[in-house]
């Protein structure tokens, strides 16, 4: 009686659960009854039983009568039902039930509790569970059991199920193993053995638990992506083995980055600027691998007013087009460009796509003013500063040096160039090279056409200067000049008689040294050499002079200090014994 009573009171709650299914005539419509119900087994304390499933039916009711009625649930389309009196006769029978529906309850079967065919109850032989029962997945959808040999068994039953489940499927076999197939992939199962002979049953075995193995996922689907200024939220369904989903972002397919991983079916990008299209894409990702990704849906952030654009400037200015640019803003749909040559008449207009623009077809030296604005859906913003800008004069055409000499005026070792002017030229670069044709250097920049180089001032050698002038203005280098050389020498003393009276015989020294003596000069001679070469500084020139008749030398006539400088020549002339001059002639060699 204690036994019952526990049955009863462990079926109490399923009965109060029930108890809205319990009189069919609540129903609106029944549900099929049950088909080929039938007990499969017999034991001391219960038995078996199976059925064929019933469409639509959520759950079954087993209803076992005798001195009191025992109903049971499952969900499955057979029933293990246990702890029933020995030695007991059983009426059973099942119906089907939905929330909403239940059907008759089918026909009834009779049997009795631990009895054998000729109504002598069988010796028990105590049979002892299977031992090391291992569960291991073969596949998505395939596990196999196996177990140790029981002694004495002669078959095994194998129970198994969800193990959220209540109830277990039975499955019989010889072999102390079996493969269970058509298992779902995501579902942990239970697994627990009897041994079996005739129909003496052990205890159960120790239960194991185990998952089919995961097979990679299939790729979602995305079923929509929200926006808002900031921010987008993808959403997709849900994939039945996944355990985690990657999320991807990009503004191009192409450009698809993973940026986060979810374990829920949707995902919030936030931060983004407004106005701006972005791809977005996921992928299903289990212990077995990742799915492909899923398709990539596009979807704009909301627009906001945009702010003025910053940062207004010419990146390239030529004779015929000015361009300008301004710095890259998201969420903008177009630029629109004002423009004229006066602040006040900026009234051509351009639409650009991108922050740059190009005025081209303009004149040389022409003065223009520009502005900028962005605009979207949403509205437009002000304008930029005013910034303005000149178109440069094409390149002038090059020069040519047309003198190259000594100055003899103020400062006698000044070299002067001079070059020809060259229309639309608005500067002069000179580039001198000393004694390397390939050495050139800037030595002075000038708007006029010629140059003093005084770099020649403290030369005490010989030395070769080259020159040459690149012309340029806006527009750029018109190019170089011929090269123009020219060498400093030190200065050479020359000797002129200018009066026919002083033909004769000479004698020369230079601050003291002789330079020639018996050197016969007449009047009507070239200007005869005295030193090709003298060193720069001051110097006393004398001579003394005899004439052809009476062959005496006369006294030591004197010249005022000479003063010798690279470049300049110097003549001595004599006219008379009381009158000699001196010039000097500057040049380059």
């Amino acid at each position: 009686m204690r036994r019952r009573l526990l049955i009863l009171l462990s079926l109490f709650t399923a009965g109060c659960f029930l108890y809205s299914c319990s009189d069919p005539s609540a129903m609106n419509n029944s549900l099929d009854i049950p088909q080929e119900f039938e007990i499969t087994a017999v034991f001391a304390d219960g038995c078996e039983v199976q059925w064929k499933s019933v469409e639509n039916a959520e759950y079954y009711i087993i209803r076992a009568e005798s001195e009191e009625i025992i109903e049971l649930q499952t969900k499955e389309s057979a029933l293990l039902v246990e702890k029933l009196d020995k030695d007991i006769q059983y009426e059973i029978s099942v119906c089907a039930c939905s929330e909403l529906k239940k059907s008759q309850f089918s026909q009834k079967l009779t049997f009795i509790t631990n009895t054998n065919g000729d109504g002598e109850e069988e010796p028990e032989m105590k049979l002892l569970p299977p031992e090391n029962i291992i569960a291991e997945a073969v596949s998505s959808s395939s596990i196999k059991i196996s177990w140790n040999a029981a002694e004495g068994a002669e078959t095994y039953t194998l129970y198994y199920g969800d193990v959220r489940s209540t109830s277990l499927q039975p499955a019989e076999g010889k072999e102390t193993h079996i493969v269970i197939d058509s298992l779902r992939e995501t579902v942990e199962y239970v697994f627990k053995v009897k041994a079996v002979t005739g129909k003496n049953t052990s205890d159960f075995s120790k239960t194991v638990t185990v998952k089919p193995l995961s097979s990679i996922p299939k790729p979602p689907t995305m079923l929509k992506i929200e926006e808002t200024e900031a921010s987008l939220t993808a959403v997709w369904n849900e994939i039945e083995n996944a355990e985690d989903y990657c999320v991807f972002l990009g503004t191009t397919e192409s450009t698809l980055e993973e940026i986060g991983i979810t374990k829920e079916q949707s995902f919030t990008v936030y931060d983004l600027p407004s106005g701006t299209e972005y791809f977005m894409a996921v992928q299903a990702v289990n212990s077995a691998g990742k799915s492909p990704l899923s398709e990539a849906h596009s979807k704009k952030t909301l627009y906001l007013i945009p702010d003025t654009p910053k940062n207004l400037c010419f990146t390239s200015i030529k004779n015929t087009f000015i361009e300008l640019a301004w710095d890259e803003m998201r969420g903008i749909e177009k630029y629109t460009v004002e423009y004229g040559k006066t602040k006040s008449g900026m009234t051509n207009t351009a639409v650009c796509p991108d922050a740059s623009f190009i005025l081209s077809n303009l004149d040389e030296d022409s003065l223009w003013y520009f502005k900028v604005k962005a605009e979207n859906s949403a509205g437009e913003s002000g304008w930029s500063d005013i910034i303005s800008a000149r178109t440069l004069l094409s390149a002038p055409e090059s020069t040519t040096i047309n003198t190259l000499k000594l100055n003899n005026s103020t400062n006698p070792s000044s070299i002067l160039i001079r070059w020809n002017a060259v229309e639309k030229a608005a500067a002069y670069s000179v580039y001198r090279s000393a004694g390397e044709e390939s050495n050139f250097s800037l030595v002075s920049v000038c708007t006029g056409t010629q140059y003093m180089d005084t770099e020649a001032y403290d030369v005490n050698e010989e030395k070769t200067y080259l020159y040459k002038v690149e012309t340029a203005n806006t527009g750029g280098s018109g190019g170089f000049s011929e090269a123009a050389q020219g060498t400093l020498c030190k200065p050479s003393l020359y000797y002129d008689v200018t009066g026919k009276a002083m033909s004769g015989y000479y004698e020369f020294y230079i601050d003291e040294i002789l330079l020639c003596s018996e050197v016969f000069i007449d009047y009507s001679d070239p200007l005869f050499t005295l030193c090709e070469s003298v060193d720069v500084g001051e110097k006393i020139v004398k001579f003394r002079f005899k004439k052809l008749i009476d062959g005496e030398w006369g006294s030591l006539i004197e010249y005022d200090p000479i003063q010798f400088s690279m470049g300049g020549s110097v003549t001595c002339k004599c006219s008379s014994l009381t009158n000699q001059t001196k010039t000097i002639t500057y040049a380059l060699k």
